[in-house]
């Protein structure tokens, strides 16, 4: 059995045990050979008859106890470790497998009530601590969770098992970096609990030190290397470092060898879309979706790639279903209401927009484009109302500013237009149209130098708008800069309607 050769063993031990049936010794081991072989009804059978021989046998009773804990017969595996715990000196650690008979079957109060008295009995009975702080977690009570293991860690300072898991509820506190040093803590004791450098990754990343995240999702995956999560995990943080090219590779790689998991077709895809590989990107939703057939998520994602490649029909039609399979999902709302932007949709933009802030009290974004649906009626009152909310939600919410520019406009407000665009602009200095519709309220006023100090910003951000070009070419034309107005005369053909 030490080697590993179960089936040798239960053979040896069958031959024994036919010349003597009674004999527990052999009916216990046969009885862990039965279920090392993942065969529970033969180990039952023999446990059970060592309690009809010797029904006192303490071991018996904790083994088909735990046993028949695993096969989900909840009640007879407690009434087994009950009888065990009155015949065993060690009473906590087997009211402690009750409490935790009671943890899986969701029964918190009986479950707290095994693991306190396991403490009343023995103070150093880790299980029962571990038990409370499961007991936590699954009732989302991070802070208890971490004042469960504080109490562990004060009577067994080196348990790293208890910093590991208070390491888990400092981070769901959103205590990342306390998170880290008590995973560190946790490796430093016992160096074999290698599944920890995965959670440390994580709160490395939470406060962003992605590569040494990088490094411990790489330990972790040389440990097990079958699990190809893992390169998913480093796909994306090598994605937050910057380092698309590698990102891919690794994306790629786990793809080839687990070709059913989403992820990293997800992943990738929003990969492709920042390299402006759209059609990539298509192609890698489509796996994800052909994986988790309507997924709201992924719909979205789609649709605002059809939107970009402005095949609205298309986007519409994915948001049609994700509204249908997950109606509380904002984003879904949000998008649908941006594409009805026409006359002859308008009502149906507004609809969705409202249905948005009411699922989303909170993100500006369905306020300020209601404002544009607004402003695109004539209502310019109702539009700014829409814009101070956004702004009310987040103060440097920049679409709200260059929305609020569109409403002066709208109102012949020049000035106070050129100061909502130049309050975006403070905040996002590369936004190209604050930068553009500036530059169109300066030439409007005759200040042609200003209006080029924007127009080659714009021009930076967006090389290929042929507007851009052509405006600038005009302010050139006023400065009594021929030269350089012909060569934007001729950037504004080439780039025409782009």
């Amino acid at each position: 059995m030490e080697r590993g050769k179960l089936t040798r063993a239960v053979e040896i031990l069958d031959n024994l045990l036919h010349k003597d049936s009674r004999n527990v010794p052999a009916l216990l081991l046969r009885a862990r050979a039965h279920e090392g072989l993942q065969d529970p009804g033969s180990a039952r059978k023999d446990y059970s008859s060592v309690i009809e021989f010797d029904p006192k046998n303490v071991e018996a009773w904790e083994a088909r106890g735990k046993l028949l804990a695993g096969l989900k017969e909840y009640d007879a595996a407690v009434s087994d470790l009950k009888k065990a715990s009155e015949l065993s000196a060690k009473k906590a650690s087997l009211i402690c497998d009750i409490g935790m008979i009671h943890f899986f079957k969701r029964d918190f109060d009986k479950a707290r009530q095994a693991f306190d008295k396991a403490t009343s009995l023995n103070k150093r009975e880790e299980s029962a601590y571990f038990g409370r702080w499961g007991i936590f977690v699954e009732k989302g009570q991070y802070d208890a969770a971490v004042l469960e293991m504080d109490r562990l860690l004060k009577i067994d300072p080196k348990n790293a098992l208890g910093y590991f898991r208070r390491g888990i509820a400092h981070f769901n506190t959103r205590n990342p970096k306390q998170a880290v040093q008590d995973f560190s803590r946790a490796l430093a004791l016992h160096n074999a609990l290698s599944f920890i450098y995965r959670y440390r990754a994580a709160a490395y990343r939470a406060i962003n030190e992605p590569a040494k995240a990088l490094i411990d999702y790489q330990r972790a995956f040389e440990v097990d290397p079958t699990d190809f999560s893992l390169l998913v995990e480093e796909g994306v943080v090598l994605m937050m470092m910057g380092r698309d090219l590698e990102a891919h590779h690794r994306l790629s790689e786990s793809i080839l060898l687990d070709q059913d998991n989403p992820m990293p077709y997800i992943y990738r895809a929003d990969l492709n879309i920042r390299l402006g590989n759209l059609f990539d990107a298509l192609r890698d939703l489509d796996r994800a979706l052909d994986l988790v057939p309507k997924e709201a998520g992924l719909l979205v994602k789609r649709a605002e790639i059809f939107k970009k490649m402005g095949r609205k029909d298309k986007a519409l039609a994915d948001l049609n279903v994700a509204v249908e399979v997950a109606p509380d999902y904002p984003e879904a709302w949000i998008l649908r209401g941006s594409l009805y932007f026409n006359a002859e949709q308008l009502e149906r933009a507004i609809s969705d927009l409202k249905k948005a802030i009411k699922l989303a009290p909170d993100d500006p974004r369905g306020y300020q484009l209601l404002a544009q649906a607004f402003l695109t009626k004539g209502d310019t009152i109702r539009a700014m109302k829409m814009v101070d909310q956004a702004l009310s939600k987040e103060s440097s919410f920049v679409a709200a500013y260059i929305t609020r520019g569109d409403i002066h406009i709208a109102n012949s407000q020049i000035d106070m237009a050129v100061e909502a665009y130049s309050m975006a602009l403070n905040t996002d200095p590369n936004s190209f149209p604050a930068r553009y519709k500036r530059a169109k309220l300066y030439a409007q006023l005759n200040k042609w130098k200003l209006a080029v100090d924007d127009l080659n910003v714009a021009a930076n951000a967006n090389p290929y708008h042929g507007e851009v070009y052509r405006l600038r070419a005009l302010c050139y034309e006023k400065l009594g800069n021929t030269e350089k107005a012909q060569a934007d005369h001729w950037k504004a053909r080439v780039f025409a309607n782009r």
